[in-house]
């Protein structure tokens, strides 16, 4: 049986990028990882601060790792031992292939 590779997605809170990444960087194996920042629109969500309620929007990341089916989960319970507390939600998706477009 094979170890088939999975992309393990989180969203969280803006303010927990430099934690989320700290995490990810002393998580062992290490594993590739990409942070981007998103804007997050719901329509029950609470706006608490003055900004959020002017831009209409939560300030979150959503951070990508590539990882495999035997892995995905030891990357959550490393997260959540480092970030006990932290309101993160995430998904866990099969990756049906990969690979590069390049022009030769």
């Amino acid at each position: 049986m094979t170890d088939q590779n999975v992309q393990l997605t989180l969203r969280a809170d803006a303010t927990l990028e430099h934690p989320l990444v700290d995490a990810l960087l002393t998580f062992q194996p290490a594993v590739p990882f990409q942070v981007q920042t998103v804007k997050s629109f719901h329509a029950h969500q609470t706006l608490t601060t003055i900004s959020d309620q002017v831009a209409g929007h939560l300030p979150q990341i959503r951070v990508t790792i590539e990882t495999t089916e035997n892995a995905w989960s030891a990357i959550l319970a490393h997260i959540k031992n480092d970030l006990s507390h932290a309101e993160i939600q995430y998904w866990v998706m099969p990756v049906i292939t990969h690979g590069q477009l390049s022009m030769t």
